[in-house]
């Protein structure tokens, strides 16, 4: 009957509703660095994380995609993914390094990793948390061998007969 139909059809909506929040409540992404503050030019450490991965039933479809610069961050060296397993669950880690150079405060973005819910289309993707950084211009007021841009100098013009003569 259309009824019993009806009762199924939200029976199998609370289902997927709880599998869907069970999937996120027990997997989670995050992402860190080493430090929150760089002198221009220094290198940051930036780990994507990827917790509680049941690999039998939400294998990770995809790690975020992060291009060679963004928001004034250039990467430098991407590293391979790292895998604890335990009791079935693994645990995951991607290293990337960064570094900027424009001085000011600069945002690391959220990223997505995609965990797959029985398929691909059915992805549930979950965020990594934003990050600032604090870009400081670089102190150079103590080394020894810096050397200031100085104005030219204007040097007074020689006269004709400071030139040396040939002899014939």
């Amino acid at each position: 009957s259309t009824v019993r139909a009806i009762k199924f059809f939200i029976l199998f909506l609370l289902v997927e509703t709880f599998q869907l929040f069970s999937v996120l409540h027990a997997q989670n992404s995050n992402a860190s660095v080493d430090r929150n503050s760089i002198i221009i030019g220094e290198q940051i450490k930036l780990v994507l994380t990827a917790s509680n991965v049941d690999v039998k039933k939400y294998p990770i479809v995809q790690w975020p995609q992060i291009p060679d610069s963004f928001n004034h961050f250039e990467v430098i060296e991407k590293g391979k993914i790292d895998t604890v397993s335990k009791n079935g669950v693994d645990h995951y880690e991607l290293t990337y390094i960064l570094t900027s150079f424009d001085e000011g405060s600069w945002n690391i973005p959220a990223f997505n990793v995609l965990f797959s819910k029985r398929s691909p289309r059915n992805a549930v993707s979950l965020r990594t948390t934003s990050i600032k950084i604090n870009v400081y211009p670089a102190d150079i007021s103590r080394l020894k061998n810096y050397h200031d841009i100085k104005d030219i100098v204007q040097t007074p013009k020689e006269s004709d007969h400071s030139q040396t003569k040939t002899n014939s």
